[in-house]
C-alpha cells in the first residue's frame, strides 16, 4: 500500500445464489460484490475509490469514518474494515503549498483552536473549510 491509507467499515453478505455482496457503511450508496470473499474485498476497494473520486470531482470532502458508529449486523453478515490507499484516487488528494494573507489576530485564534483540536494550522483550516462545504453544499 502507498502513503495515505483509510479504513472504511463494510458489511459482507453471503448471497444465496453464491458470491458476496458488500455495503460500505461509511459511504452510503457505495456497494460492491464478488464471486469469492477475496474478490469481493478487492472489488470493494475499487468501488470505494470510484465513489471517492466522484465525491472529489463534485467538490465534496472525503468523509472521515465514524469510529463511534453502531452497526446492526445480521447473523449471516460479516463486519470488516476495507483498507483503501488514497494515493490511488484519480482526482488528486495530494497537498498543495499555497500562500494566503490572514490578519494576525485571526492567525492567533486559528493557531489556538488548532492546538485545542490537536492538529496543525493547515489541518485545522482544511477541516474547517471542508466542514463548511459539507454543510452548505458543493464547492464550485
Amino acid at each position: 500500500m502507498g502513503g495515505q491509507v483509510m479504513l472504511f467499515l463494510a458489511k459482507l453478505h453471503r448471497e444465496t445464489e453464491g458470491g458476496y455482496s458488500v455495503e460500505v457503511v461509511d459511504l452510503p450508496g457505495c456497494f460492491s460484490a464478488g464471486d469469492t470473499l477475496r474478490e469481493a474485498l478487492r472489488n470493494s476497494e475499487e468501488a470505494i475509490l470510484c465513489h471517492l473520486d466522484g465525491m472529489l470531482a463534485d467538490g465534496e470532502a472525503i468523509p472521515q469514518p465514524d469510529a463511534d458508529v453502531r452497526v446492526a449486523v445480521a447473523p449471516d453478515e460479516i463486519l470488516t474494515a476495507i483498507h483503501v490507499d488514497l494515493d490511488k484516487l484519480a482526482v488528486s488528494n495530494k497537498t498543495v503549498r499555497l500562500n494566503v494573507t490572514i490578519p494576525e489576530r485571526a492567525v492567533a485564534l486559528i493557531d489556538h483552536a488548532a492546538k485545542l483540536a490537536g492538529t496543525s494550522r493547515s489541518g485545522f483550516l482544511t477541516r474547517a473549510a471542508l466542514t463548511f462545504i459539507e454543510r452548505h453544499g458543493k464547492a464550485g
